[in-house]
């Protein structure tokens, strides 16, 4: 709880994954990857109550071994690649509403960042909440490489992605800050799950991460390269 607002984390772990397989407790560093979440909820300060929202047997036995609340299984129907994620914590919302129990903001946490902590969750759910206007918040990052310098084909030639002056920007200091969502943090005040129709609303906050704790993993080639942030001790 903070500011006396109750909040609720969902992390959301389906059993199929296309790219890596059983991606979800395969082990980082030794470490099944999704207990990198289960830690840093737990370590919360502000998170009332943490559960999982699967549909896999060996996730949902892995979370119970480590004290993760499950109290249901994931619909099938809510587990296939074209669910969303605002499908999925509606559902959670749901089943809370059901038996009584109510939640002003939900934290969407996935397994798939490894390096977001304790603290970066706090901290964005201090942000939130003391802004006082926004109705959701994203944790956010650098773009590697910025959209002015990206090209198209047309008719066999490069032309300019964004229709932009090139000459005017000779120095990448003078290009625009942009950024990209990460995936590590999504929070939402509770009508956006029971009135709207996605996780975001109108008025969005940023919660900054560099690089590195940013680390989204997708691939093998992300699993190699969050192994070696972690047995280099680069965070």
């Amino acid at each position: 709880m903070f500011k006396g607002k109750r909040i609720l984390a969902v992390i959301t772990a389906r059993g199929g994954s296309k790219g890596i397989k059983n991606k979800n407790i395969k082990k980082l560093n030794g470490i099944p990857l999704i207990d990198y979440s289960f830690q840093a909820c737990k370590n919360s300060k502000y998170l009332d109550k943490v559960i999982l929202s699967s549909d896999d047997k060996n996730i949902i036995d892995f979370a119970i071994s480590k004290g993760i609340e499950v109290p249901f299984v994931r619909p099938p129907e809510l587990a296939t690649d074209e669910a969303t994620s605002f499908s999925v914590i509606k559902h959670a919302v749901n089943f809370f509403e059901n038996i009584g129990e109510n939640f002003d903001y939900i934290v969407t946490i996935q397994p798939t960042s490894p390096f977001r902590t304790s603290n970066n969750i706090d901290e964005a759910i201090e942000s939130l909440i003391n802004d006082g206007e926004a109705d959701s918040l994203v944790s956010v990052s650098d773009i590697e490489y910025h959209p002015y310098w990206m090209k198209k084909i047309n008719n066999g030639y490069l032309e300019p992605f964004m229709s932009i002056d090139e000459k005017s920007i000779t120095r990448r200091q003078n290009l625009p800050q942009l950024y990209k969502m990460n995936g590590a943090i999504f929070i939402s005040k509770k009508i956006l799950i029971t009135e709207g129709t996605a996780i975001l609303g109108e008025k969005v906050k940023p919660y900054y991460m560099d690089l590195k704790a940013s680390i989204d993993i997708d691939t093998i080639e992300d699993f190699k390269m969050a192994e070696y942030v972690l047995k280099n001790k680069e965070l």
